[in-house]
């Protein structure tokens, strides 16, 4: 019995440092960068509707929108040398290789807008924009037909790339929900952003049950 005892003892003594390190990795940044254009970047059936980007397993999913709750995903995603802009399909006098203000030819002016998305839930770290000019401001804002803004205040400078920490901001996103990153004024592209993978709450659970199992054969064995 006390070879037994010993030996679940240190099963779940791996098991729970197992669990700990795993738990630990999720606070590290995970970097989805577009600058030098990464190879393994693509297209949803080659429409450029959608980009698809993967790092560390989780898959970023990146869609070309307006401000406008009137269009439905109009936007197309261009991937270049300084990062990711947006097309409106009806749109002219548009710079499809940046986030700016477009004329829609059914609408009138549309902001743009690149919507975020992720295959498992994340909290939003930072993101990088390149070419905001300084005193020109971009936000985060909700999804597809939200008008509510999360964070307005991304106001560029005279650097080449602006980079933002979102750390504090508490931005987090479950599988599938969307954040857009917005054109307020000036244009930019976005060259970057990071995301830390959140624990599922089961295996936070396990680590519970397993600390706590730990601890009671400890102090049994102390006694």
């Amino acid at each position: 019995m006390n070879y037994l005892s010993t030996t679940l003892t240190a099963t779940f003594m791996f098991l729970a440092t197992t669990l700990s390190w795993h738990i630990q990795s999720c606070d590290a940044d995970i970097v989805f960068d577009f600058t030098p254009e990464p190879a393994d970047f693509s297209y949803e059936d080659g429409s450029q509707h959608r980009g698809f980007l993967t790092r560390e397993g989780i898959t970023a999913s990146l869609t070309g929108h307006s401000d406008s709750g009137l269009f439905i995903a109009l936007g197309k995603v261009f991937l270049s040398d300084g990062g990711i802009g947006v097309s409106i399909i009806d749109g002219t006098n548009n710079d499809e290789f940046k986030i700016d203000l477009a004329m829609s030819d059914n609408f009138g002016d549309v902001n743009e807008r690149l919507l975020l998305s992720f295959d498992q839930t994340v909290q939003l770290t930072g993101v990088t924009l390149s070419g905001l000019a300084n005193g020109s401001h971009a936000e985060l804002i909700g999804g597809p037909e939200s008008s509510v803004t999360i964070l307005g205040d991304l106001f560029g400078t005279s650097n080449t790339l602006d980079n933002f920490d979102l750390t504090t901001a508490n931005i987090t996103l479950n599988a599938g929900e969307q954040i857009g990153i917005g054109y307020v004024s000036g244009e930019f592209q976005v060259a970057g952003f990071s995301v830390s993978a959140v624990p599922e709450p089961s295996s936070l659970i396990l680590v519970s049950l397993v600390a706590g199992f730990v601890l009671t054969r400890r102090k049994r064995n102390l006694q």
